[in-house]
């Protein structure tokens, strides 16, 4: 088995070190994330790849790190107490590596997932993992605003949303396009939480997850929020997919 944890309730992001050897840098990285984890009772769980040198004189690692008792409870909500992981990830790390693997001449990035529940997005940066974030509002959040505004139900909503473009033509929806325009607010502002800088990553947003299956979404994104996103590139071949 391997678990898959919500972005929420870990967090990744580079580290930079003084260059050291291995059995050093895995105890500079355990004080770091300790530090970075604020003052907690709790365990701390932690995982780290050595990435390239962003800076002269210092060693850069992707250090992702949890709560063990966040894991813990994830694992009995699944009712698998009793079983042993093969691997434990996080929704980031796993659109990380899978972009690396399916893509690995592709240096430069910005993928996004709207599930249900989540948005999470990673940059990435000369093919290394530089940022990753998440917030609460994807597919669902749609959904109830769809229902809340046709005054029905939330079944009768995602029926509407995955039909109908809400967002344009005879058939938009007054007041969505608004609850559209603050998910992409939303989004502008974790990217320009990463290190402070302005966004400037040149090219498309690469999207991923049933909320951009909506009719319409990812064309008013790119007309009214200035947010171009194209789908996960595939292979035309079946045979030549990656998992």
């Amino acid at each position: 088995l391997a678990l898959t944890l919500p972005q929420q309730i870990a967090v990744s992001q580079i580290v930079d070190l003084p260059p050291v050897p291995d059995a050093e840098a895995r105890l500079l990285i355990e004080a770091e994330t300790l530090k970075l984890g604020g003052v907690s009772e709790s365990v701390m769980v932690y995982d780290f790849v050595r990435v390239p040198m962003h800076a002269e004189n210092r060693q850069s690692f992707w250090v992702t790190f949890c709560q063990e008792g966040e894991i813990q409870s994830r694992i009995a909500q699944l009712g698998l107490d009793d079983q042993e992981f093969r691997e434990i990830t996080t929704v980031a790390n796993a659109l990380l590596t899978a972009w690396l693997a399916a893509h690995p001449g592709q240096s430069d990035a910005v993928l996004v997932h709207a599930g249900a529940q989540t948005t999470t997005l990673v940059v990435i940066r000369n093919g290394v993992g530089v940022f990753a974030s998440s917030f609460p509002m994807a597919g669902d959040f749609f959904t109830r605003a769809i229902a809340r505004l046709l005054h029905s139900n939330f079944q009768v909503a995602e029926g509407f949303k995955c039909s109908t473009n809400l967002l344009a033509g005879e058939k938009a929806l007054t007041g969505f396009a608004e609850i559209v325009d603050g998910w992409a607010a939303e989004l502008r502002r974790q990217l320009r939480e990463w290190r402070g800088q302005p966004f400037d990553l040149p090219g498309d947003l690469i999207a991923t997850g049933g909320a951009f299956e909506q009719p319409g979404l990812r064309d008013y994104l790119a007309r009214h929020a200035g947010l171009k996103f194209q789908p996960w590139p595939t292979s035309s071949s079946p045979a030549a997919l990656l998992p």
